[in-house]
Formats: structure tokens, C-alpha cells, sequence
């Protein structure tokens, strides 16, 4: 059974690493926080009881401290900016020169006597998440049939680190390129940007995360060793408010989304001695999560009598009603918006190998994980039915959110890790430690770091 998932499996995953278009896009979010299913994860219940109690016997108890960390500079280029290929994205006062005139930034009525301002630079967007946390479960065997309860706790940190080289002061206002996006730039015919600001380094953007996952399976002996088993999780993750004024608001896995998994699991000795046994084992998991409410930034949509139009980097792009003076943003006139959001399946293949001798365990793996697009409906329909003049283009437009903008599309990445653990005198546990690698492809997850160390006890 094992075998056809995990054909089916690289079937999809072939097919959903292909280059994503992700240009436009005003949501970041990264891949959950996950354990290595290495080593310990195919252990029995203890043949000796240190306890008496039938209710504390076959019980497993594990602690573990966690930490990953992103890569600083990472494939954004398709992402946030224009070319696909590009961490940069340039701004300046030619529109043949540069990715965005920087009149859809800032403009300056020529009857005042005022031109656009004499700036440029570029922009490059490094970014990096820090997870910190701790990892407990609990496992209790009845026989072939076992039950897991674990909790996840973390604080995490995320920080855009926005550099502008090659910038120019314009010599009459002081400011420079960045100080625009910032959002804080006010003329006497344009509103400061209220949505979708760049904070350069956020220090206190940091929230809380608490997972629960509730999993129930059981396991049946193969020949020489071998183990075959089905398991079922249901998961409850949870956090604070992730909403934020500034543009790129990520989210830690799908937090706040209840989900339901099901997955299958094989190990297999190859070789077994005296001392040692050889082997290799794999897991495959599918799972399903539930819709929730969120207040998200969407994108800005121009409506035309030939259609609807979005463009990159829209939010910057300066409107005014027909019978106003004053040009605001784009996305002032539409803002954050409720919306319902499912987040797409998530399907997980893990397989490697391992070496047991009588002092531990070690083993390497290789996991795929892949995430689906994700499901966007609109609570309410904004009455946005006056038409707006938008600068250096003519005629008049409608505008209305462009949902687009903040979905969250299909992702796929790759994982190589190792574990290793060293067994307790008498059988009662191990210590244990991990390391993994997860890079991305062909999409906007982050390519992350990650260590693991904890103590599990068995009674």
C-alpha cells in the first residue's frame, strides 16, 4: 500500500514543482513547523515495565527543543517584484529606465510648481524567519493500536531587511526612494499610503504559535521485522493575530486552521545481525484542512469597459475620484478585507534508512512536502461603484479588491535530514538529536535550517 502512495505522490510533486508565477503576490506565507519522523517514530511498546500501574504502562514521553532559521535572500524575485529570475526591483523617474515610475509613488501637481521628485534606487528584499520553541508528546500503546497527543509551542520573529542601493536624495523635499514606500510621505495633493507599507526590520513582529495534533493508528509485524501500519491525525493549531499594517504578512503553517490527516507508514530490516540491523522505512500523509475567517490585504483590481486590470506592485499606484483633488494609494480605497480562506491540501512523503546497533540509532531521510492553492470567497462585496482617475493614465476606472493578490498558491520543497539517538541504560528511553535542510522550488517558501534535540522516556 505504501508503494502506490508513494508512486502517486511523485507524480504530483513532478507536476507542482514547475516555476510558479508569483509576481504581484502581497502574502507570504511559509511552510509549517514539522518533526523528522526518523529513528524513534517506528518504536514498540517496552518489553520490561519500570512502573506497575496499568494505566502508566506502554507510555512514551518526549521533550524537545526546536529552532529553525531562514535563509536571508531567497527566490522573491518572482514574488514581489517584476523580472522572475530577480531578488531587486528598481524605481526612478524614467519610465524606460526602471521597473516602476515613481510617479505611481508620489506625485507632484505641476500647477503647483512642483515636478515629480528626483528619485531612484534598488530595492532588494532579504528575508528571514526565527522559530524558537519546545516540542512535547505523549504516546500511550494498547496493544497493536497506539495513541499520540502533541504539542508544539514556538515564538517566531520575521523581518523583510529592505536595502536600496544606488539611491539618489531628491535635493528639494530630502527624501529618497524608500522613504515613499515607507508610507509616511504626505504632498498637498496626495494622501500618505495608509495599507501595505514596508517596515524595513520589524524587531516586535513576533507572535506566539501552539500546535495540537491528535494522531491514532496501529501497526501489524511483517516477516523478518518488518512493520506496516495506517494512522489518523486530527490537528488544532493556534496564534495570535497575524495582521499587520505593512505589506508582507507571512503566517507559520496553516495557523488557526482545524485539519484532518491520514497517512501510512512501513519500515523494513534489510539486513540484520548479532549487533546491528539495517533498513529502511517511509511514511506518506494527506491532509485536509477546514475554512476560517481572516482579515487579509488584497490586491487592487481596475476595472475598464474592456475588462479588469492588475498590475505588480499596484498598491502604489496613485487614484483620486473624478470630483476630488487629492490622489490617494490605490489600496487606501479598498484596504484589508474578511475573508474565508481553506488552505490547500497538504501531502507529505518522508523516506530513508537506518543503522541500529545496541548503543542507538541513526538515520537519513528525505521528505517532500507539497501544498496545494489555497481558497479565497470575499465576505461582503465593497460598494465601490465610484470611478476614480488614476495618475498617467487616461480615462476613468472602477476599482475593486484583487483577491489574487494575497492568495496563497501551491508550493512544493525538499527536505534532507538525519537523526540520531542514543539508548538509556536499561531501555528506558534516549536522548536524541536531528538536523535538517528544507529548500524550496519553483515557488515562494523559504529555504530553512532547522535542529532538534530532546529526552524521551518509556515506562
Amino acid at each position: 500500500m505504501v508503494r502506490y502512495f508513494f508512486v502517486l505522490f511523485m507524480v504530483v510533486l513532478s507536476g507542482a514543482s514547475n516555476a510558479r508565477d508569483f509576481s504581484g503576490k502581497t502574502f507570504f506565507k511559509s511552510q509549517p513547523v514539522q518533526t523528522s519522523f526518523g529513528c524513534d517514530f517506528f518504536d514498540t511498546a517496552p518489553e520490561e515495565h519500570v512502573v506497575k500501574s496499568d494505566f502508566f504502562k506502554d507510555i512514551k514521553c518526549n521533550v524537545s527543543g526546536l529552532y529553525r532559521c531562514s535563509g536571508q535572500e531567497n527566490k522573491l524575485g518572482a514574488y514581489f517584484g517584476i523580472h522572475e529570475d530577480s531578488n531587486e526591483i528598481s524605481i526612478g523617474a524614467r519610465v524606460e529606465d526602471y521597473d516602476i515610475f515613481n510617479q505611481k509613488i508620489i506625485y507632484y501637481d505641476p500647477d503647483s510648481g512642483f515636478a515629480s521628485p528626483l528619485v531612484r534606487g534598488l530595492f532588494k528584499l532579504r528575508p528571514r524567519e526565527v522559530i524558537r520553541g519546545m516540542a512535547f508528546s505523549f504516546r500511550k500503546w494498547l496493544g497493536a493500536f497506539y495513541c499520540d497527543l502533541a504539542f508544539t509551542a514556538a515564538h517566531t520573529e520575521h523581518s523583510w531587511q529592505l536595502e536600496i542601493d544606488d539611491a539618489v536624495i531628491d535635493p528639494v523635499s530630502g527624501l529618497h526612494a524608500i522613504s515613499f514606500l515607507q508610507g509616511g510621505v504626505k504632498t498637498s495633493n496626495q494622501n500618505k499610503l495608509l495599507y501595505a507599507t514596508i517596515q524595513d526590520v520589524i524587531p516586535s513582529n513576533g507572535y506566539e504559535i501552539l500546535g495540537v495534533v491528535i494522531t491514532a493508528g496501529s501497526d501489524c509485524s511483517l516477516d523478518r521485522g518488518g512493520v506496516v501500519g495506517i494512522f489518523g491525525e486530527f490537528l488544532a493549531p493556534a496564534a495570535n493575530d497575524k495582521y499587520h499594517d505593512e505589506l508582507f504578512s507571512p503566517v507559520v503553517g496553516n495557523v488557526g486552521h482545524m485539519g484532518i490527516g491520514i497517512g501510512f507508514r512501513g519500515m523494513v530490516p534489510l539486513i540484520s545481525a548479532e549487533t546491528f540491523t539495517m533498513g529502511t522505512f517511509s511514511v506518506v500523509k494527506a491532509t485536509r484542512f477546514f475554512e476560517k475567517k481572516e482579515k487579509r490585504l488584497t490586491g487592487v483590481a481596475f476595472v475598464t469597459q474592456v475588462g479588469e486590470a492588475s498590475e505588480n506592485w499596484g498598491h502604489y499606484a496613485l487614484a483620486k475620484k473624478t470630483t476630488d483633488t487629492v490622489y490617494d494609494p490605490a489600496i487606501n480605497l479598498v484596504g484589508p478585507q474578511e475573508l474565508t480562506v481553506r488552505p490547500g491540501e497538504e501531502c507529505l512523503l518522508q523516506v530513508g534508512a537506518f543503522f541500529e546497533g545496541k548503543a542507538g540509532v541513526f538515520s537519513a531521510s528525505y521528505r517532500g512536502w507539497l501544498r496545494g492553492d489555497e481558497e479565497l470567497m470575499l465576505q461582503g462585496q465593497p460598494s465601490r461603484a465610484l470611478l476614480y482617475n488614476r495618475v498617467l493614465a487616461d480615462g476613468t476606472f472602477a476599482i475593486k479588491p484583487d483577491l489574487e493578490s494575497c492568495r496563497v498558491q501551491s508550493a512544493v520543497t525538499h527536505s534532507i535530514m538525519a537523526e540520531a539517538s542514543i539508548y538509556l541504560a536499561g531501555g528506558m528511553g534516549n536522548v536524541h538529536v536531528g538536523a535538517g535542510y528544507e529548500f524550496a522550488s519553483g515557488n515562494a517558501a523559504l529555504d530553512n535550517l532547522s535542529v532538534s534535540a530532546g529526552l524521551s522516556m518509556m515506562f
